[in-house]
């Protein structure tokens, strides 16, 4: 069995390439393992005890301070809480991510 040695031409073209190979590489990993770099630090949790007529859309505009999109802030109490979807019922309690 031959192998055939290859040579590098240019270097810049080659520190190039996997730099940009590098690049894809992560993307694409952070993409499936989920991984958000640039998620903020949560201080703390404030729990909520739903009443009834309560919805998490609701939840998330009360406590969005950043003034931020409130799909985002939806997302995260769905994350914090462990819930499949965003319907809560009458005495539930949840954890709010504060930052």
């Amino acid at each position: 069995m031959y192998i055939k040695k290859m040579r590098i031409i240019s270097k810049t073209r080659f520190t190039i390439f996997l730099t940009l190979s590098s690049l894809i590489l992560f993307i694409l990993l952070s993409n499936i393992f989920n991984i958000n770099v640039y998620s903020k630090k949560v201080d703390k949790h404030k729990e909520v005890v739903i009443s009834d007529g309560d919805t998490v859309w609701q939840i998330a505009k009360k406590f969005n301070n950043n003034n931020e999109d409130v799909r985002i802030m939806v997302n995260r109490i769905i994350r914090a809480n462990d819930l499949k979807n965003q319907f809560i019922k009458p005495g539930d309690t949840i954890k709010v991510p504060l930052y």
